[in-house]
């Protein structure tokens, strides 16, 4: 099956849902796992829609089962989240008693006045642990992104063009790639899976120098 970047999506009555966004591809089995769809020109969201509800692809674009998700609430949007973790508890100020003459002394410097602006300084001191940020997203641990920004990359790191579709056979494995070079009068190479030595987010790297890579 030939997915292409671009591509229009229809429901299974015709009615066009949007354009071929990318595939997520799972890099270690190279099975992909869904293809993303947009739609509207302002504003658009990624919806992920698994491959199994592809039923035919053609020069038109790809056509979905009657049970594919047509609508935001029946497939997930791609996203990922910034979570900030509990910052630890502070340790207690520790007291020394003064000797001779005065008040007790802080072994701990004294904290800086509230938040800037409200009514403190600007100058106030940053904190000793600051929260650790984690990022959470909807893709699995070994799964990348390709769309119509991605590239490939030659064995001896050179960038050979644009990804521009790709050949998904039995069981939705990555049988090859479509690379598109060229500004004004482009060309279209496929490269076969045992030419691509692994995938990444935006990337492909192929198993060919660049010189082998431009003579196919």
């Amino acid at each position: 099956m030939h997915v292409e970047f671009g591509a229009s999506v229809f429901s299974v009555g015709g009615k066009r849902l949007g354009d071929v966004n990318g595939v997520i591809v799972d890099a270690g089995t190279k099975r992909a796992r869904a293809f993303l769809l947009t739609s509207g020109l302002f504003d658009s969201t990624r919806q992920m829609v698994d491959v199994t509800a592809i039923a035919r692809a053609d020069d038109d674009g790809l056509h979905l089962e009657s049970t594919a998700a047509t609508t935001d609430t029946e497939s997930p949007i791609l996203d990922s989240e910034e979570v900030a973790l509990p910052v630890r508890n502070q340790e207690p100020t520790t007291f020394i008693p003064a000797a001779g003459v005065g008040g007790p002394v802080y072994a701990d410097p004294p904290a800086a006045p509230g938040r800037y602006p409200d009514d403190s300084s600007f100058f106030d001191i940053a904190p000793i642990d600051p929260p650790p940020v984690e990022i959470f997203s909807n893709l699995g641990e070994n799964e990348v992104i390709l769309g119509d920004d991605s590239h490939a990359i030659s064995s001896d790191h050179h960038t050979i063009g644009k990804i521009v579709a790709l050949r998904l056979g039995d069981r939705d494995i990555v049988e090859g790639i479509t690379v598109s070079e060229g500004f004004m009068f482009t060309r279209r190479t496929d490269f076969a899976l045992p030419d691509i030595a692994e995938f990444g987010t935006d990337e492909v790297h192929l198993t060919l120098t660049k010189a082998q890579a431009e003579s196919r």
